[in-house]
């Protein structure tokens, strides 16, 4: 008989079959076994979900093969009588293993009576449960085993691995949140900055106009930042208590401080200290700038990611306020003292130093997933305990640790970032994570992180610092000689060091050009993308005597 009269052969007995009333049996013992498998995948993750602690991760990895074992046994079984619609009749056949023999289903023309069809059946489902078992062992071992290693490896750079590495222990008295929620009790900035910005808030110079618009906020609230928020400026050198140790072992439960108000307070140090520098009074103006920087300071201690974009956003008021009163007026020079701690600010990294803590708490959220620093008994409630078997079960199977690792890669180009070209091709390698697939990086393509974008921040503000010094610099160079210089370069090394003057993002000197009469000057930086522009929209350039 050819091939083709075989193939016909079957054809025929399939419509034969598909005609007669057998298929209504087969369909429903289909049917039936296929609900066999629902309600076996269903029954595993009730009794995890109920138990989560029963007997910790192996009782639930065997729970789980041998579930996973029945269910495939049931879907063969399920779909064994489909075989009759082609002709294929199912038969017993024997298969020996050494000194075991047993019988089996088969499908085929050959086939052997049948024995017993029990030891078959056992045998494989252990068979199943030793490969998943072991497949799941493996892989887990694996990416834990890299993940361990890569984590050596950043403690031998220096980069923290664990919030632990953070932890410290200063006096009580050091800290300053209650006595800054005490004050900010008896400033309510809300009602002033919750609708639109204001026209003091803007980089360039005061008019007449601003000033009015400006006066009736600095009367009311000069007052109270005089008589509470002066005398707290550089009291603290930190803001909120965080046990580090405590939050390695539950990072979810690190308490963030409340910062937001802060930052309001940095806008009215800024808006006070611009309206006494349009009056010329700068003995007033320049404390104002004193104290924000010594609020950004205390802040600036605390190790979140948060914290320090605050610091840079207060940093970067305090800054501005600068830029302003030099906008108003091309002769001002900033004092001596004040310049020297403004210049040691481009030593820190703020976005790193952040992302290093960023960095820290994922590698602690990987142990509180797989239940190293949180036991089975403290999960409750139904959502949770589903929650919880999904995180184990993905963790079994090395998921987490692999999402982990590679997250942790890309942080680790932010975390140790020291410059802008190095920070932007660094943190660049996130946009990767958008090519890899779905699974096993479920959790990291969900939210791909853009950590040049906080580096932007960072050197803004680095930039906009080193305008107002260079500005100051140009300043003094003209009350020396009665004129601006022609080149840039010739205020140092005597008036500004060299690194002062450098645009680190063109890694060329600012754009420089004095206007016609020694009137002014006009000093840009390229701006991160090459337009001029900081990620607040506003032009980076200082340009007084317009």
């Amino acid at each position: 008989m050819t091939a083709s009269d075989g193939a016909g052969s079957r054809l025929s007995r399939f419509i034969e079959y598909a005609s007669g009333r057998r298929i209504v049996a087969d369909a429903a013992l289909s049917v039936f076994g296929l609900g066999w498998l629902v309600l076996t995948g269903l029954g595993l993750l009730t009794v995890i979900v109920r138990f989560p602690g029963l007997g910790g991760t192996a009782a639930n990895c065997v729970v789980l093969v041998v579930s996973l074992a029945a269910c495939g046994f049931a879907c063969s079984r399920a779909l064994a009588p489909l075989y009759r619609g082609f002709g294929i009749e199912p038969r017993r056949k024997e298969v020996r293993l050494g000194p075991f023999s047993w019988s089996q289903t088969a499908h085929g023309p050959d086939a052997a009576p049948a024995r017993s069809a029990l030891a078959g059946p056992a045998l494989w489902l252990l068979v199943m449960a030793v490969v998943v078992r072991l497949f799941m062992w493996t892989t887990h071992r694996g990416h834990h085993g890299a993940l361990d290693a890569f984590m050596a490896e950043l403690r031998t750079r220096g980069v923290p691995a664990s919030l632990a590495d953070f932890a410290e222990d200063p006096p009580d008295a050091r800290y300053g949140e209650s006595a800054f929620a005490s004050a900010l009790a008896n400033l309510d900035p809300k009602r002033t900055f919750n609708s639109k910005k204001h026209p003091g808030e803007e980089l360039k110079a005061w008019t007449p106009q601003t000033a009015e618009a400006e006066a009736p906020f600095v009367r009311e609230f000069e007052p109270v930042v005089v008589k509470e928020f002066l005398p707290l400026a550089g009291r603290y050198s930190h803001y909120k208590k965080v046990d580090f140790r405590a939050a390695s072992r539950n990072p979810l439960a690190m308490p963030i401080p409340k910062l937001a108000e802060l930052i309001k307070l940095g806008s009215v140090f800024k808006l006070c200290a611009e309206s006494h520098a349009f009056r010329k009074d700068y003995a007033k103006a320049w404390p104002y700038v004193k104290a924000e920087l010594d609020v950004a300071d205390m802040v600036a201690s605390e190790r979140s990611l948060i914290s320090k974009m605050v610091t840079l956003a207060l940093r970067r008021q305090a800054v501005s306020g600068v830029v302003v009163m030099l906008l108003g007026d091309p002769g001002l020079t900033i004092p001596k003292d004040l310049a020297k701690r403004l210049e040691a600010l481009l030593g820190q990294y703020l976005a790193r130093d952040g992302l290093r803590c960023e960095l820290a708490f994922q590698l602690d959220f990987r142990d509180w997933i797989e239940g190293v620093s949180r036991p089975a008994q403290s999960v409750t409630g139904l959502d949770e305990r589903f929650e919880y078997v999904l995180e184990r079960l993905a963790s079994a199977m090395g998921v987490v640790d692999l999402n982990v690792l590679e997250g942790a890669r890309i942080a680790t180009g932010g975390a140790t970032a020291a410059s802008w070209a190095q920070a932007r091709e660094d943190s660049g390698a996130a946009e990767k994570l958008v090519a890899l697939p779905a699974w096993p990086f479920f959790s990291l393509t969900l939210a791909v992180p853009r950590y040049s974008e906080l580096h932007r921040k960072d050197w803004d503000f680095k930039t906009w610092l080193k305008l107002a010094l260079a500005g100051s610099a140009l300043a003094e160079y003209r009350k020396a000689h009665g004129r601006y210089p022609a080149e840039l370069s010739v205020l140092s090394p005597a008036y500004a060091a060299r690194g002062l003057l450098m645009d680190d993002f063109s890694d060329r000197p600012f754009a420089y050009s004095p206007r016609a009469g020694g009137l002014g000057f006009k000093l840009c930086s390229a701006g991160a993308k090459g337009d001029g522009l900081d990620a607040h929209g506003d032009t980076m350039c200082v340009a007084p005597g317009r």
